[in-house]
């Protein structure tokens, strides 16, 4: 860890986090950390992601249901606009020190062998659950035709939008499958979304199609990240979402944009941060 010296509590640290699957992730490498340093922590969270976190991370304590005097971080970060990445957020309400430096995790061979056949294969994950972070339509159709064959591996939550892939997964797979199938990809193209968490975890290079919200709050200067924006002046809001819902940001994105920062990947060794 970095910063100042830590004090250990002398009772567990208890956290609960359940909204939003990516701040989870996002906080693997810290919670990891903190144990290793001798640290009681434990985080209660979604029960159907615990046997998926504790397979990433088992010596790290996960609670499948809510716990008394948890530090609810969905709470105290409801309604604050980011300002700062997930860790260095949630190290402050916990009163503990930081990380800033990533941490790759491995997912078990179990998880993978299922998948083996897409192995080097492209990941993209097309959506996102919410409009700030949605690429327009003609982005991820023209996206989708650009990559099938290489193979492309759609993947994410379930969606009515039909895209050409050559193995189309949305909402067909398990979070310990997800998993799997990213640390099996040559590369991933994903909205800023779980995904993206992901593959910073795993190590895998990335390129993300970020909205408003500043990259350097969702990732670390040694992820393996192309993280690309439109060009507006008014970015980076993060959430203040001045622009009447139009999200220039990632809307005015184009697909031979995005297209020739993906051929620049594989060479990527730190985060890089783009707009387009």
């Amino acid at each position: 860890m970095t910063g100042s010296a830590t004090t250990l509590p002398s009772t567990p640290l208890l956290l609960s986090r359940r909204h939003g699957l990516g701040n989870v992730l996002m906080l693997l490498p810290w919670l990891r950390q903190l144990s290793r340093g001798g640290i009681d922590v434990r985080l209660a969270t979604e029960a159907n992601w615990v046997p998926a976190f504790q397979g990433l991370a088992p010596d790290v304590f996960f609670l499948a249901a809510p716990v008394a005097d948890a530090i609810d971080l969905d709470q105290a970060s409801m309604h604050a606009p980011p300002t700062m990445h997930r860790i260095e957020e949630v190290a402050r309400l916990a009163g503990v020190s930081p990380s800033t430096s990533p941490c790759a995790f491995s997912a078990p061979d179990k998880w993978r062998e299922p998948w083996s056949h897409l192995a080097g294969a492209t990941v993209f994950a097309p959506e996102a659950s919410h409009p700030a972070r949605s690429a327009p339509v003609g982005l991820v159709n023209g996206l989708s035709t650009k990559l099938v064959g290489r193979p492309l591996v759609l993947l994410g939550i379930g969606s009515d939008l039909q895209l050409p892939a050559d193995f189309d997964l949305r909402g067909r797979t398990s979070l310990q499958d997800a998993l799997a199938i990213v640390s099996l990809a040559r590369c991933v193209v994903t909205m800023d979304s779980a995904v993206l968490h992901m593959c910073t975890l795993l190590d895998i290079p990335c390129l993300a199609l970020f909205g408003g919200v500043d990259p350097r709050f969702r990732s670390m200067t040694g992820h393996r990240l192309i993280a690309v924006t439109g060009r507006v002046d008014c970015w980076p809001c993060n959430k203040k979402e001045i622009c009447d819902d139009r999200y220039d940001c990632i809307q005015t994105l184009d697909t031979e944009g995005v297209l020739a920062a993906l051929d620049e990947l594989p060479g990527i060794t730190e985060r890089e941060i783009r707009q387009l």
